[in-house]
């Protein structure tokens, strides 16, 4: 019995051979295209989470503000140990009105984690030289030309709020973060040297920065942030979606369509294969 319902079956593969054959090709073809896109779409995420990376920095959140460090967030299971960065002052305009830029001072590890690199020139290394963001020197009116003097204004707070004035010479131009960055406005965007940001002998206030460890799965990242860390925070808590909420297709209407896709294929197929049959 068994062998007869084989040569049976053989049979009729032989005879509608060509019908079978035209029906693997079409749907090779169609899983091929399905296949190739979603690759697509997963190396197209890892690609622009690296380029999200360097182009805006690895950190994950970043709390300002605050004298003494959180120990919720330095303890945190998810999280590395915090890089800082120090505010000074805010910069002044020409009628000594306040402007939301900021002066102040970078620590190597913050660079090398913020991936804030120079397009020109170095970074300050005596008293009297500062650095600029890109942004921040062209909003506030000042050169972007290196070894040019830039006066900068502030209020010393140590003196009630004396109004006073520096030059400094320019000596490096930083690629711009105040404008691009999740919270960049937060940061320096003039950066003076660390014997510069002594004699000014101001009340400073520092930025941590934490990143996140490296056995956390990008997907839970938002979760974590909402979840865990926001109810840490002393004051605010800025989290780095510029990065880590990125999707390749932002609309979920790509994903209902490849799945359509894929279901129509498979009707049409096997409706193909029925219709092949009841003619025969």
């Amino acid at each position: 019995m068994n062998g007869y319902l084989f040569r049976y079956i053989m049979k009729s593969i032989v005879r509608r051979r060509r019908e079978i054959i035209r029906v693997i090709v079409a749907t090779f073809v169609a899983v091929f295209f399905v296949t190739g896109v979603l690759t697509f779409e997963s190396n197209m995420y890892y690609w622009q989470m690296a380029s999200n990376k360097e182009r805006f920095g690895s950190w994950f959140v970043m709390e300002p503000g605050n004298d003494k460090v959180n120990e919720g967030l330095v303890n945190n299971p998810y999280l590395n140990s915090p890089v800082t960065s120090t505010n000074i002052c805010n910069i002044m305009d020409e009628d000594f009105e306040v402007t939301k830029y900021k002066m102040g001072f970078f620590t190597e590890d913050f660079l090398n984690q913020g991936h804030i690199t120079l397009l020109e020139g170095r970074m300050p290394e005596s008293d009297s030289e500062i650095a600029g963001d890109m942004n921040t020197l062209l909003k506030l009116g000042y050169s972007i030309n290196v070894g040019d003097t830039i006066t900068v204004r502030f209020l010393d707070k140590n003196n009630n709020n004396e109004e006073k004035t520096k030059d400094y010479t320019l000596v490096g131009i930083l690629r711009s973060y105040s404008n691009i960055w999740a919270a960049g406005d937060i940061l320096p965007g003039i950066i003076v040297s660390e014997q510069g940001m002594q004699s000014l002998n101001m009340k400073m206030n520092t930025v941590y920065a934490y990143s996140i460890k490296n056995y956390v799965k990008t997907s839970d990242y938002r979760g974590i942030y909402e979840n865990n860390l926001k109810k840490l925070a002393n004051g605010k808590l800025y989290y780095n979606d510029d990065v880590y909420d990125f999707k390749p297709w932002g609309s979920k209407a790509i994903y209902n369509y490849m799945y359509l896709l894929v279901v129509v294929i498979g009707v049409v197929t096997i409706s193909y294969q029925l219709i092949g049959y009841h003619n025969s």
